[in-house]
């Protein structure tokens, strides 16, 4: 049976194509800035990886992606309608439009339904809604399995030509701990931690402008029974490790970028560039891998189904 394949409009790192490759879907190109060109290529180097729109132009499947997030964010006290980042998620609907895949995923910051944005909103689904059927909503990854609070806003589309209904999958019955997502893993002082590169050395008097940080450092403390905070370039930074509530001293320490990575839900054999802080923006900028994989295996069900169907009325 033929493999079913897939384009993936900004992935960053590779999160998205983590979640194909394990569903055994082919993927065939990936748009990105060069920025993480180096990383995505280091560990798929074999899909086509550009910067360039007018490099895309194999049909696929399905065509998934997560835009730059940067100007719509609530984090960013610059964002607005009119900045820069925010034609990428145009660009997403165009090439969906252009190339007609069976069905598409976006993933994006809530604040795009907020009425700030409701114009390019309604740009985007002016540019889809000829050709496609799609619903949408807010979802929390910690639902789906991820070990970390992560709202955000999921489209699911389908061509016309499909007459199934779009459905959310239904969220998991189980949520998974810091303690079950850091198994494994070795247990380091801050001293080896540090002196591996794996994380960076904790300041207790740090000056650094994160509000929650500065007004409360007790949303970084990680806790072995619970659940991370949302994991951004930002505030994973600052994430402290489960033992820093211990007594010992040796222990008070930030995550390592591994560590980082299990809440993004990378494996382990995936390999990160740079010094600490670039590859915590590298694992932050995309989506958990096995937290996206419901909402990518629902449309495949869907197109699957479809296709019986044709079959069955030949």
């Amino acid at each position: 049976m033929k493999k079913l394949t897939a384009g993936i409009f900004f992935t960053m790192a590779g999160s998205w194509a983590v979640a194909l490759k394990e569903l055994g879907i082919n993927i065939k190109w990936h748009y990105c800035i060069k920025e993480f060109h180096e990383v995505f290529s280091l560990n798929f180097p074999e899909i086509l990886m550009t910067d360039k729109l007018s490099d895309i132009n194999e049909e696929v499947d399905l065509i998934v992606g997560s835009p730059p997030c940067i100007g719509m964010s609530s984090a960013n006290p610059n964002a607005k309608i009119d900045h820069n980042a925010n034609q990428e998620t145009l660009n997403f609907a165009m090439v969906v439009e252009i190339l007609r895949p069976k069905a598409f995923i976006m993933e994006m910051v809530p604040t795009i339904i907020r009425p700030k944005f409701e114009y390019l909103f309604n740009q985007y689904k002016s540019v889809l809604q000829m050709n496609y059927s799609f619903v949408y909503r807010i979802i929390n990854f910690v639902d789906y399995g991820t070990p970390q609070v992560r709202k955000r806003f999921i489209i699911l589309g389908l061509r016309k030509d499909n007459l199934n209904e779009i459905i959310f999958p239904n969220p998991s019955n189980k949520k998974i701990t810091i303690k079950e997502a850091f198994y494994g893993l070795p247990k380091l002082t801050e001293k080896k931690a540090v002196e591996q590169e794996l994380t960076r050395k904790f300041n207790p008097k740090w000056k650094a402008p994160f509000s929650k940080y500065i007004h409360n450092p007790g949303y970084f403390q990680l806790k072995w029974e619970g659940v991370a905070p949302p994991f951004t370039a930002m505030g994973g930074v600052y994430f402290k490790h489960p033992d820093f509530l211990e007594d010992n001293l040796e222990y008070h320490r930030l995550i390592t970028y591994r560590e980082a990575a299990r809440l993004q839900e990378f494996p382990d054999n995936f390999r990160f560039v740079g010094k600490f802080s670039k590859q915590v923006k590298q694992i932050s900028w995309g989506v958990p891998c096995k937290g996206i994989q419901p909402f990518i295996k629902k449309l495949l069900s869907l197109i699957k189904e479809n296709k019986n169907e044709k079959e069955n009325n030949r």
